[in-house]
């Protein structure tokens, strides 16, 4: 079996059944800082290191999301020159949805990333990867299908509609067949 990272909330008294389903951990560009995100219960939650403690700033929730237990269906990832974020992240819907979240903590509206041609599709696999130049990120999922579908953020939006589908036969959907 594959080595795994399992962690359960605990209360100081007894162990609680897991409820986080994954977790990010993001550099913040030119900083000592670091993003925390993490899916728990279908909700996407962000916190911020900020050198010397946690940012109460980020601790709410960032979206709502489709529960994903054998899966990552959700990234983050920063735009190097400008600082902003970019969240992305599966719904209950064929999309992959998006927001952003400015230095400041002011957490955009959700948008549409990708589209899936067919209603019954799911992303399975999120991944965003980040230009270290420019802010430019690249996001790319694996969905139910196992199709491999990308798009571009250019820094204020995901340049043309619905995605670009590079594979529609990827070697497996239930494991990370894609990267960036």
């Amino acid at each position: 079996a594959p080595a795994e990272i399992v962690f359960q909330p605990y209360d100081g008294v007894v162990a609680n059944s897991p409820a986080y389903t994954g977790i990010t951990l993001a550099p913040v560009p030119n900083s000592n800082q670091v993003m925390l995100v993490i899916d728990k219960d279908g909700g996407i939650y962000a916190n911020k290191w900020t050198e010397s403690a946690w940012s109460s700033t980020y601790g709410t929730q960032i979206a709502a999301s489709e529960v994903c237990y054998t899966s990552k269906c959700f990234d983050f990832a920063y735009e190097t020159a400008s600082g902003d974020g970019l969240f992305a992240y599966r719904t209950a819907t064929n999309t992959v949805k998006y927001k952003t979240i400015t230095p400041a903590g002011v957490i955009g509206t959700e948008g549409t990333a990708i589209t899936y041609p067919t209603s019954t599709t799911r992303a399975n696999w999120v991944k965003l990867a980040n230009n270290p130049a420019t802010n430019q990120i690249m996001l790319a999922s694996l969905d139910s299908a196992s199709d491999i579908y990308t798009r571009q953020w250019n820094g204020a939006a995901f340049a043309g509609t619905g995605g670009t589908l590079l594979e529609a036969s990827a070697s497996s959907a239930t494991t990370r067949a894609m990267d960036l």
